[in-house]
């Protein structure tokens, strides 16, 4: 498998830009490609307006003779793409078309008219050309003819197709999302087919991730069929999977696996399960698995033994099967290629995962999902038996607020909600209820966009939602500036169906009333669940759309309904209730573990998929 070095981060220079131009300009397409790769890595790791390049003003104009290179490139009627140089240039789409987004193309549309022949005002092409057609088309760009085209490829390049259609950051777009829609329902249609490249397995996973986040049903079906994916690339790699473990038997600490997505010091991973972790080796001999530079001398004190993940799979499942471990632990699932891959295998006889990222894995390969005991996980939702852990047992982070912090300046004449949630979680049914809020509500509304949006997309976002809202969209910034707008403001909504959990700690932070729907979904829930920690009123925490509406109506009519809220808040003790160093429940996942790891077989056997805190301490009857 290509792309061992992916974590190098490469360098963005004038030079390595003019060095692609000239291959390009001659034909020196092997070379052409893989500059043009290296390019896009580094702007997917760097972003687009990185003064590498030369400072603001120049970046726009390298950038330009990039895309105008990249045009070139593609609408060479010499050009064919070998397999290795589609998957590359498919599995970097989404930056290219972000790079192209950065430049007065706006998109890659240009190119449709250069590539094949033109009879009778329709587009016919050849098969070099409808290779260049996939790289060119993005969903936001997808007609009928798209999904004609989807149809007719063979197997390997329907599938690399699909996954770049889906590669997309934002929903937001009402006609991504039906292209989404009919993407999912697509899925049974397609041959789980090995990636080639790391570079491969990263569209894949970024898929896998992000379709937590869409507003269908059905969206879980690409996750299971992406776990095959994973593991059919696995077993072409070499992988093998043991096909028997020994029985353990706990004359010694039993063996303990860690794999860790994010676990630097000042990371929310680490300050939500560290001392969790941490008190793991009073049980387990227990070993970190992590990317370079994650596991440092700040934090390496939580394990006997600290490997390092390396970028191609089968490596990574040597390292695995080398540290023997008698269970395997995933504090979060789907954030990191390498860990998604992992996930998908049967490396030891019993793995465990807790909801760093809030869905069930649907692996295969994983047997229980650790939850604490008042997010009230539904069977429904899982694929994995769940195990709950006293509540607390995993500790919410304290943002940095500064109490000096001063309100930001808003218009006195107008009524201000905030929408504090990444741009991932909006979708375009989210945005038409704020919509019909507005248009209901007896106030004048303004709507607050902390969405995080990059330089990139800010301006696509921003059109989105001022096309239906009274609004403003903001940017990637500061903190204690963000915290500013975030106080400012009358009244939060939080986003459905992917909720907050940070972000709604910031508003109990800044005292502002806000509205919640609660799902199924465990992603649906975390706001309810942080609203119930700190006993809030029952009227915030919806059930329905209807609700939903009707509450926030009701929120921005009734100013003495926004002043109680306040009251609540401020009388709900948040650093006892979400931030409280509880000794005890810290090491409830210890326990958990070892429950597990001593009686899988009973577990197993019993047919129950989901065992209480107090079910759990009981134990089995002998």
């Amino acid at each position: 498998m290509a792309d061992a070095n992916k974590y190098r981060v490469p360098e963005i220079t004038v030079e390595a830009f003019q060095a692609f131009s000239r291959s390009v300009a001659k034909r020196q397409y092997t070379e052409a490609i893989t500059q043009c790769a290296q390019l896009l890595y580094g702007f997917e790791a760097l972003g687009t307006r990185t003064t590498v390049v030369g400072g603001e003003d120049r970046s726009r104009s390298v950038l330009t003779m990039f895309a105008s290179s990249v045009t070139g490139l593609l609408t060479d009627p010499e050009l064919v793409l070998s397999r290795q140089g589609l998957g590359a240039l498919l599995s970097l789409k989404t930056v290219l078309s972000r790079v192209f987004a950065s430049t007065d193309f706006n998109d890659m549309s240009h190119i449709y008219g250069l590539l094949g022949e033109i009879n009778n005002g329709q587009m016919q092409l050849g098969e070099d050309e409808t290779a260049k057609y996939l790289v060119v088309t993005t969903i936001d760009l997808a007609t009928e003819s798209t999904f004609q085209v989807l149809e007719t490829l063979d197997q390997d390049a329907k599938v690399l197709f699909w996954l770049s259609l889906l590669d997309t950051h934002s929903a937001l777009n009402p006609h991504v999302h039906e292209c989404i829609g009919r993407l999912i329902k697509l899925t049974p249609q397609l041959k789980v087919t090995a990636m080639q490249s790391v570079s491969e397995l990263d569209m894949v996973n970024r898929v896998w991730f992000n379709c937590s986040y869409w507003d269908f049903d059905d969206k879980h079906k690409v996750k299971k069929y992406l776990n095959e994916v994973f593991r059919k690339t696995a077993m072409s790699a070499g992988v093998k999977e043991p096909k028997y473990f020994p029985p353990l038997q706990f004359e010694h600490k039993p063996r303990l696996l860690i794999p860790m997505e994010l676990w630097k010091v000042d990371s929310a991973m680490y300050r939500c399960y560290g001392k969790a972790v941490e008190k793991l080796r009073s049980r387990f001999h227990v070993i970190g698995l992590a990317q370079p530079g994650q596991i440092d001398d700040r934090n390496i004190g939580a394990f006997d033994e600290a490997l390092e993940l390396k970028a191609l799979p089968l490596e990574n499942v040597k390292t695995v099967l080398a540290s023997k471990p008698d269970i395997i632990f995933y504090p979060s699932v789907g954030m990191i290629p390498t860990i998604t891959h992992l996930a998908q295998l049967r490396l030891a006889p019993v793995q465990c995962m807790s909801l760093g990222h809030p869905a069930s894995s649907f692996s295969k390969a994983m047997d229980y999902v650790l939850v604490e005991e008042d997010w009230n996980a539904s069977e429904a939702c899982f694929a994995e038996t769940i195990i709950c852990i006293e509540s607390g047992s995993f500790k919410l982070a304290r943002p940095p607020v500064n109490s000096a912090v001063e309100p930001a300046s808003l218009d006195p004449e107008k009524f201000h909600v905030v929408v504090n949630s990444m741009y991932q979680k909006l979708m375009p049914g989210f945005v038409d209820v704020c919509a019909e809020i507005a248009q209901r509500a007896t106030n004048n509304v303004h709507f607050h966009f902390l969405c995080g949006a990059t330089p990139i997309n800010i301006k696509g976002l921003s059109n989105l939602i001022q096309g239906k809202l009274d609004a403003t969209c903001y940017p990637m910034m500061p903190y204690q500036e963000y915290f500013s707008i975030l106080q400012s403001c009358d009244l939060q909504l939080s986003p459905f169906p992917f909720g907050n959990t940070n972000g709604f700690i910031d508003a109990m932070l800044a005292e502002l009333p806000t509205v919640c729907l609660q799902g199924q979904e465990i992603f649906s829930r975390t706001d309810a669940i942080v609203s119930n920690r700190l006993r809030l009123p029952a009227i915030s925490r919806v059930d329905s759309i209807q609700e939903y509406v009707d509450t926030s109506l009701e929120f921005i009519a009734d100013e003495s309904l926004r002043a109680q809220f306040r009251e609540a808040i401020q009388s709900s003790d948040i650093d006892e209730r979400l931030f409280n160093d509880d000794e005890e429940s810290d090491g409830d996942l210890t326990e958990a573990l070892y429950w597990a790891l001593e009686n899988q077989r009973k577990i197993d056997q019993s047919k129950v998929k989901y065992w209480t805190v107090d079910a759990r301490k009981q134990g089995f009857e002998t």
